[in-house]
């Protein structure tokens, strides 16, 4: 439902099935039943009192009347599921215009969400680690930061960089054993780019790939007779203790890298290790050099979520980012976020909160520069097969 009513919106499709949900309700006295039917009902209510206008037109004059028509039919919920429902949807409106109206929303539904109905319907886990500038502000993240920046290492030998240009995919070891094929071969096809392979994990399993991985390139040159690449370059970083989730701090690690190598490049892009090119990218690299930050945007009703308002994938960044505090902001987010118990949609979440409070000097939308990147179906499947054989 929800990737339907991202491409098209409508209350109608809403409406229909509230109607079915409505005929159990008698029938099945159930926490996710009133939880699920309470969503459906705000979000009728909403899309008929102009939310996607509010969303397209940035017009947040609207949202007076609109929060006054959801609070109304809110005030009747008696039931705890539909009030932590009724929460998700304020919060997520808020967020359009007030950050700390909005995190008071999600902290209240956290409070209330005893059964943890919001990690079960997953959809909307980005409100587990949405937070307001002074829960930033008056937690330990900066010191988590610096302690994370600093554990990284190098493992290649070291050498000049004489490239303008870092490409950085941030893996653990079971993704680096899926994907690090393809890193390899785009690092031999495309020699004026370094690729750079940050591996989240200890130094004993780092190294074993890295020999693993010599192996198979090795075996990729014999093979094309194409060279052996010299632009590929490996980086560790230990998942710090405080971490809950490993996985998100195995998307997020990026980040921290990225400040301390746009000392040495010029520019970087952040990509997932999942990519791959649909054609050759270097005029696509060209066309995004001088922007200081961007990342693709998601619009319409998706755009509501500020877990999902920015993808974290792909992600161009210059030096000149680091003039501003957009990276302290962006960093200093995630270390907070990463000691929670569900904190998948971090990135995204730590995104939108720095092009929130530095925006519009620093940042910009991906979405117009046409970039030749995606994620091939078929990796489900490479996955799936890997990790049937562990």
């Amino acid at each position: 439902m929800n990737d339907r009513l991202a491409s098209q919106p409508n209350s109608l499709v809403i409406n229909r099935w509230r109607k079915y949900f409505a005929q159990l309700e008698p029938l099945v006295h159930d926490d996710y039943l009133d939880y699920f039917t309470a969503a459906l009902e705000l979000l009728e209510c909403a899309l008929d009192n102009g939310l996607c206008e509010i969303i397209a037109d940035a017009d947040h004059t609207k949202l007076k009347p609109l929060m006054q028509r959801l609070d109304s039919c809110a005030s009747e919920y008696q039931s705890i599921p539909a009030q932590i429902s009724a929460l998700n949807q304020f919060g997520k409106i808020y967020s359009l215009i007030d950050r700390s109206a909005a995190a008071d929303c999600f902290r209240l539904m956290k409070e209330k969400d005893q059964g943890n109905l919001v990690p079960y319907f997953y959809s909307d886990m980005g409100s587990q680690t949405y937070y307001s500038q002074r829960d930033i502000l008056d937690s330990e993240a900066e010191d988590r930061t610096s302690a994370i920046c600093e554990s990284l290492r190098w493992l290649s030998p070291e050498a000049p960089i004489d490239k303008d240009l870092g490409v950085l995919i941030s893996v653990d070891s079971n993704f680096f054993r899926i994907y690090a094929w393809l890193i390899y071969y785009y690092a031999q096809q495309l020699p004026e780019v370094d690729f750079i392979v940050l591996i989240c994990g200890d130094q004993a399993e780092a190294q074993q790939l890295l020999s693993d991985g010599d192996r198979f390139v090795e075996g990729l040159n014999a093979l094309n007779r194409s060279g052996v690449p010299t632009n590929i370059k490996f980086l560790r970083i230990p998942v710090p203790n405080f971490v809950v989730q490993p996985k998100t701090f195995y998307a997020s690690a990026r980040f921290y890298a990225a400040r301390t190598l746009l000392d040495v490049y010029p520019r970087l892009y952040l990509m997932d290790a999942d990519l791959m090119f649909t054609e050759d990218p270097t005029r696509y690299f060209d066309r995004i050099k001088d922007i200081p930050f961007a990342a693709p945007e998601n619009l319409g009703l998706t755009y509501l979520s500020p877990w999902r308002r920015y993808l974290a994938g792909n992600i161009p960044l210059n030096r000149s980012i680091l003039e501003t505090d957009f990276m302290d902001d962006l960093l200093n987010y995630t270390s907070h976020g990463l000691s929670a118990q569900h904190s998948w949609m971090l990135d995204q979440n730590a995104i939108t909160y720095a092009v929130e409070l530095n925006f519009p000097a620093t940042s910009v939308s991906l979405n117009s520069f046409n970039r030749p990147l995606f994620p091939p179906k078929f990796r489900s499947t490479w996955e799936q097969n890997f990790f049937a054989r562990q």
